[in-house]
C-alpha cells in the first residue's frame, strides 16, 4: 500500500475561508488520512477569536470549532489534528481548510498531511443528541464572555 506524506514549510496567514492551507492529491483507492496544525491567533485584536478547520476529500469531512485566546504578554498557540477515512473512485485532493470566525488573520504553521492506502475504508457514524453541540457551543461563548 502507498503512502503520501505533504508537509508545508514555514508559515501562512489566512483571513478567509475556502483558501486551502495545504493541498494533498491522492490517486483513487481506499485511503486513512490525517492532518495537523498549529494555529496562532495574530489578530490585533485582544479578544479571544473563534476558529474552524476543516479536513475534506471527496464526500469526506473532519472539522473543529474553538477557540486562540489572546493577550499583550503571551502568543496563544492551539495544535489541531484531524482525521478521516475516503475510499475514492476516482484522483481527488485532501485539502485543510482554517479560517477565523471574526474575519482577522489566523497564523498556520507546522502543517502536515498524511494519506496511508488501505485496503479498504469501513465508517460509521453516530448522531449526536439533538442539540447537544449547540449547548455545549452557548456555554463555551458563555464563559469566554465571563473572562472579559
Amino acid at each position: 500500500m502507498d503512502a503520501f506524506v505533504h508537509q508545508v514549510k514555514g508559515m501562512k496567514l489566512v483571513t478567509s475561508f475556502g483558501f486551502p492551507a495545504a493541498e494533498l492529491k491522492l490517486p483513487p483507492g481506499a485511503w486513512v488520512v490525517f492532518a495537523k496544525a498549529d494555529l496562532t491567533n495574530v489578530s490585533p485584536l485582544a479578544l479571544p477569536m473563534a476558529i474552524e478547520c476543516r479536513l475534506v476529500v471527496g464526500g469526506a469531512e473532519d472539522k473543529i470549532f474553538n477557540a486562540l485566546s489572546f493577550s499583550d504578554r503571551m502568543v496563544h498557540r492551539e495544535t489541531v489534528a484531524l482525521n478521516l477515512g475516503v475510499n475514492l473512485a476516482e484522483e481527488g485532493a485532501v485539502r485543510l481548510l482554517c479560517f477565523s470566525g471574526i474575519d482577522n488573520t489566523i497564523a498556520i504553521s507546522n502543517i502536515t498531511i498524511s494519506a496511508m492506502g488501505v485496503d479498504l475504508v469501513n465508517t460509521s457514524e453516530e448522531p449526536a443528541e439533538p442539540d447537544t453541540y449547540a449547548a455545549a457551543h452557548n456555554d463555551f461563548w458563555r464563559r469566554q464572555r465571563q473572562d472579559y
